[in-house]
C-alpha cells in the first residue's frame, strides 16, 4: 500500500502517471517536490492498481490538502506539508485500509531528522527533558504493515510536541477508534497535524513549537458516497469520550486557515465539509477502551518515547448525556467587507444524536453584550443564529432558527457561548 504522491526518486514514473490520468502539470524541477504542490498522483499497492478516481465526481487528485508553505514531502506511505516557522509540519495525509491495519511489524522508535525537509527539521534533542512526549501524525500502528512504513513514520516531519497524557490517552485512543472505522469501512483517508498559531510555546534549540489542541479530519468515499468526520482535541490529558470533540471540517478549517478538498466540485465539497453523519461514524467508547488495553503499547523507558496507552480505570468513558459536550460554534460570519451587516450570523452544530434545548443559552462577545438564545437543534443540525431575520432570509432565501440584534467588529472580535447555568462551552475569535 505504496502511496507515490510525489514521488522523489522516480521521475520517469511520475510522467508516466501524469500521462495515464491527462493531468496537465506544470513541473519546474523534477527532483524537488516543492514545486509539486498541485500534482497528485495517485495511492496505490501492489495489488490495487492506480485509478484516475474513487468516484465519478471526486478524482484521487483533488483530495490532498491545500498547502500553505510550498514544502510538500512525498514519503512512500505518507505526504506531507512542512511549515519551518513551527519547526513541525502542517498536515500529514495518508490512507488507512483494513488490509493493512492488523501488520506485525514492531516499533523501531528511530526518531530521526527527515532528510528530504530541504530547511531541516526537529531532532531528538529538541525533545530531551522537555516534557513533551514525541507524538506521531501519522501513528506508527498504523504503519505497522511494512518495514519501510514503520520506519518512515519515525522522521520528525511525522511528529509533533504532545502532552504525555494527551499522546497516551485521548489521542491514542482516536487513533484506536479510527482503525476500527478503517477496518469495518475498508478504507479511509487522514489528514492529521497541530493548530499553528501565533505564540506558541517553543522546546528545543530548533525552537519547536507546541500546538495547543490537534486536528484529525477523516474521509470516506464508495462510488458516490462520501462521509467525513473531523475532530480538534487539546492538547493535554483529557478523560472525556472521544464524540465530546466531533466537529466538521468546515470548523477544522476555520482553526488552521487550512483547505481540505479545495479541488473538489463546489456542491459536493460543501456537502463534505459542513455536516457529520452520526449514524454512519458510530462510538462504542467501551469497546474502544478495552481493545487498547490489548493492544501492545507498553510505555517506553524514555519518557518522551510516543503512543503508548493509557489504561487508567478510573477514565470515565461512558457516553455523556451533558448537552453542553455537544453543542459547538460552527461558524461566524462578521462581516468581513464592513458592508450589509444585516447578513451577519453566528452558527452553532450539535454534534449529538439528540435534540438539545437552547433556551436560555447565551452568547456575549468583546463588547460583554449578553444575547439570550431560544430554540432547539436537532441531531447533527445547524442552528443559525441571525442578526436580521429579513437580511438573512434575503440573501440566503432562509430562515433562520433565531434572530436577535447584534453586531460584530470586521477586524477583531470573539463569540462566547454558555449554557443556561454559566457554564462556557465554546468561543471563537478572529482578527484580521
Amino acid at each position: 500500500m505504496k502511496i507515490d504522491l510525489f514521488p522523489r526518486r522516480k521521475c520517469s514514473l511520475i510522467l508516466s502517471k501524469i500521462l495515464l490520468f491527462s493531468m496537465i502539470i506544470i513541473v519546474s524541477a523534477c527532483s524537488s517536490v516543492n514545486n509539486l504542490l498541485e500534482n497528485i498522483n495517485a495511492i496505490s499497492s501492489e495489488e490495487n492498481q492506480p485509478s484516475e478516481s474513487i468516484s465519478k465526481d471526486i478524482p484521487l487528485t483533488t483530495l490532498i490538502p491545500k498547502s500553505t508553505t510550498n514544502i510538500v514531502v512525498s514519503h512512500n506511505y505518507f505526504i506531507l506539508s512542512y511549515n519551518e516557522t513551527y519547526e513541525q509540519s502542517e498536515w500529514v495525509f495518508y490512507e488507512i485500509t483494513s488490509k493493512n491495519i492488523n501488520g506485525a511489524i514492531h516499533r523501531t522508535n528511530d526518531f530521526r531528522k527527515d532528510p528530504f525537509v530541504e530547511t531541516g527539521t526537529a531532532e531528538n534533542a529538541d525533545y530531551s527533558n522537555s516534557g513533551y512526549d514525541r507524538g506521531h501524525l501519522v501513528p506508527a500502528a498504523d504503519m505497522a504493515f511494512s518495514d519501510e512504513a514503520m520506519s518512515e513514520s519515525f522522521f520528525h516531519s511525522n511528529i509533533s510536541p504532545q502532552d504525555p497524557g494527551f499522546n497516551r490517552g485521548i489521542w491514542s485512543k482516536l487513533e484506536t477508534k479510527i482503525r476500527d472505522w478503517a477496518s469495518d469501512k475498508g478504507k479511509l483517508y487522514v489528514a492529521t497535524g497541530g493548530i499553528l498559531k501565533d505564540n506558541l510555546t517553543q522546546i528545543g534549540p530548533n525552537l519547536v513549537s507546541v500546538p495547543n489542541s490537534f486536528f484529525k479530519v477523516i474521509l470516506y468515499i464508495e462510488g458516490d458516497v462520501y462521509k467525513t468526520i473531523a475532530f480538534i482535541l487539546p492538547n493535554e490529558n483529557s478523560p472525556s469520550n472521544l464524540s465530546n470533540f466531533v466537529t466538521t471540517v468546515d470548523q477544522v478549517e476555520l482553526e488552521t486557515g487550512l483547505d481540505f478538498f479545495e479541488s473538489v466540485t463546489a456542491n459536493i465539497e460543501s456537502e463534505m465539509e459542513s455536516s457529520v453523519d452520526s449514524n454512519f461514524w458510530l462510538f462504542d467508547e467501551t469497546a474502544t477502551e478495552e481493545k487498547e488495553q490489548t493492544e501492545d503499547n507498553t510505555p517506553s523507558s524514555d519518557p518522551t518515547e510516543d503512543n503508548t496507552s493509557s489504561s487508567d480505570p478510573a477514565e470515565d468513558n461512558t457516553p455523556s448525556s451533558d448537552p453542553t459536550s455537544l453543542i459547538s460554534i460552527f461558524n461566524v460570519d462578521y462581516n468581513p467587507t464592513g458592508s450589509d451587516f444585516e447578513r451577519e450570523n453566528i452558527i452553532l452544530i450539535n454534534s449529538g444524536s439528540s435534540s438539545v434545548d437552547l433556551t436560555n443559552w447565551y452568547f456575549v462577545d468583546n463588547s460583554n453584550s449578553h444575547h439570550e438564545i431560544e430554540g432547539a437543534v436537532g441531531p447533527s443540525q445547524k442552528f443559525v443564529i441571525a442578526r436580521n431575520k429579513d437580511g438573512y432570509q434575503s440573501w440566503t432565501g432562509k430562515t433562520p432558527n433565531y434572530a436577535t440584534e447584534f453586531a460584530l467588529s470586521n477586524t477583531s472580535d470573539f463569540i462566547k457561548l454558555y449554557s443556561p447555568t454559566n457554564k462556557l462551552v465554546d468561543e471563537i475569535s478572529w482578527e484580521n
